[in-house]
């Protein structure tokens, strides 16, 4: 996926240079993404409990790659649960259109032949 190309040096990964550590960078991140509060807390609990609570530079290749597979793990949940609310979302907007337009029609019946 994304995630994974980026890792290997994607160049939009050049706009986070400034950032002090690992989780510095994924709260970035998460500020400028659309995320939740609480799909935002899961990134920021994942990230804490890698980090150990110490502040972390940039891991050795192998270091980071075994850590990555949580992450990009987590994320990908995250993407699945937002597209299964996006699905219900959709399902529910579809039913409440259909019932408004039910109840439309009963009432322009009702007073058309009321």
């Amino acid at each position: 996926g994304i995630l994974e190309r980026e890792m290997k040096g994607g160049t939009s990964m050049l706009q986070l240079q400034g950032a002090q550590n690992l989780a510095q960078a994924l709260s970035v991140l998460v500020e400028a993404s659309m995320l939740s509060t609480s799909e935002a807390g899961r990134v920021t609990a994942l990230v804490q409990s890698s980090a150990g609570g110490e502040d972390v530079g940039a891991p050795a290749g192998a270091v980071y790659e075994s850590h990555s597979g949580n992450i990009v793990e987590t994320l990908t949940n995250l993407l699945e649960e937002a597209e299964s609310q996006l699905a219900a979302a959709r399902e529910k907007e579809t039913q409440d259109l259909n019932a408004f337009e039910m109840m439309e029609q009963v009432l322009e019946d009702e007073i058309k032949f009321g």
